[in-house]
């Protein structure tokens, strides 16, 4: 859900082989790394941030309030 393979991360399924060959290539291209991580982090910044979490619990608050 947060992370969007070659855009935001990097997704390897459940093998360390893959694991190892994804890391490998990431170190191989650290223009590449710097990239993901940089929208990661905004990614992460954009829907994550303090005002947007305050209203999504006040909003859950509420709910449970009217309950």
């Amino acid at each position: 859900e947060q992370i969007r393979d070659g855009e935001t991360g990097a997704l390897v399924q459940g093998d360390w082989s893959a694991l190892a060959e994804r890391a490998a290539t990431l170190l191989a291209h650290p223009r590449q790394a710097r990239t993901m991580g940089l929208n990661a982090y905004e990614t992460g910044r954009a829907r994550f941030s303090l005002q947007r979490m305050a209203a999504d619990y006040q909003r859950i608050y509420a709910q449970a309030a009217a309950r």
